[in-house]
């Protein structure tokens, strides 16, 4: 099976645990509840294609593991989908029409066998309950989302919903957890990732993430966002957009400049003067001006410090390829993820370096990703 080959092969040791754990936790379900007791909510979205995949990767391992001690296939694998358990989308108006159409494509290439319910979400589930002995629900929801708020891998329905156990397998996945996972695996995802988008709900409210924005206009895809804090950035309406940008003039910035030649006094700072004069031409109020060493407990620190008052904080200096620049791993440290070369920057400074490229140079290449 492709997605367990691939993971096998995974030399990304933290996403390859996140797998496991999360293929464990689906199998647990289906101890729990048995296959027809089970169902997976598919939106066609990047994380129902996660679980899609994790799904039929534990389909595949159960069948291993049975074959492995019984000595005989594992029936209900081959002849349903997904082992049995039920898939369902909700069709709405709203919906862009690639996400149906990927949804449709997907439906038959792994013979799903999808339930294409109409709507209410509500009422549509409470039927499809009535209509099934499903107890628990595959979803996607991870921390950070609306409605994650308080839960837990294996969490009742809130009141006043119909009865059912939601089954959060990539709760803990960060953004950039999910398109390892998909860009390992070799996996289809709707092709608006690929034009920008990175967080899809309604036609009406959803546009491509300004931070994927490349010079010539065109949208770098979704995969290559550096902030997966801006993950939903592009969920807002095009009116609420142009608000939000013309409403940056009440905003706060905090410049935070980084090198032990400013301090003593070797090289001049030039970086301040530009960077206030730029922010009030765009309307920013820069509050206030740090210098630093090149240190990173001391960089990290302000960082953190700065960034609970500020709505951004800018730093300049310490990106470079000798041992003294420490900026980016100061501000790995700051938001607690882990440095690692950042695929866009490594293929520019290829681009730019060809066969002379050094470890020096992929240095300043890396970036923070990872844990969110």
């Amino acid at each position: 099976m492709e997605v367990l080959t691939a993971i096998e092969g995974c030399e990304d040791t933290r996403l390859k645990a996140r797998f496991l754990k999360a293929i464990s936790l689906v199998s647990r379900a289906l101890d729990l509840y048995g296959t027809r007791g089970v169902a997976f909510s598919f939106n066609g979205g990047k994380d129902s294609t996660v679980l899609l995949h994790l799904l039929r990767a534990t389909v595949a391992q159960r069948q291993r593991l049975h074959e492995a001690t019984v000595g005989t296939p594992n029936g209900f694998c081959d002849d349903l989908p997904l082992g049995g358990v039920l898939t369902f989308f909700f069709h709405h108006d709203t919906d862009f029409p690639e996400i149906l159409e990927f949804t449709h494509e997907t439906n038959k290439q792994y013979g799903l066998c999808m339930e294409i319910l109409t709507g209410d979400f509500k009422q549509g589930l409470e039927q499809l309950l009535q209509q099934t002995h499903i107890q628990g629900i595959i979803l996607g929801t991870r921390r950070g989302d609306p409605n994650a708020a308080d839960q837990e891998t294996f969490c009742p329905s809130s009141v006043g919903w119909p009865p059912f156990m939601r089954i959060n397998p990539i709760l803990d996945w960060s953004y950039h957890d999910v398109w390892g996972f998909l860009n390992l695996a070799h996996v289809p995802y709707c092709c608006l990732y690929d034009q920008g988008y990175t967080s899809l709900g309604a036609v009406s409210n959803t546009v491509p993430n300004s931070a994927l924005r490349l010079e010539d206009g065109s949208y770098a895809p979704a995969h290559m966002l550096p902030d997966a804090r801006l993950e939903r950035a592009g969920r807002q309406s095009k009116v609420q957009r142009q608000v939000s940008e013309a409403g940056s003039a009440n905003r706060t910035a905090a410049l935070l400049i980084i090198g032990d030649e400013i301090l003593s006094a070797k090289v001049e700072d030039a970086n301040t003067p530009f960077l206030c004069r730029e922010l009030r031409a765009i309307g920013w109020t820069v509050n206030k001006v740090v210098v630093v060493r090149d240190d990173v407990l001391a960089i990290c620190q302000e960082v953190r410090r700065l960034s609970a008052a500020h709505d951004i904080v800018i730093t300049a200096g310490g990106l470079g390829p000798t041992l003294d620049d420490v900026t980016m791993a100061a501000l790995a440290e700051a938001v607690d993820q882990r440095l690692a070369l950042h695929p866009q920057l490594e293929s520019r400074i290829r681009k730019k370096f060809g066969d002379n490229t050094t470890s020096a140079h992929l240095k300043m290449a890396e970036a923070p990703t990872g844990k969110e």
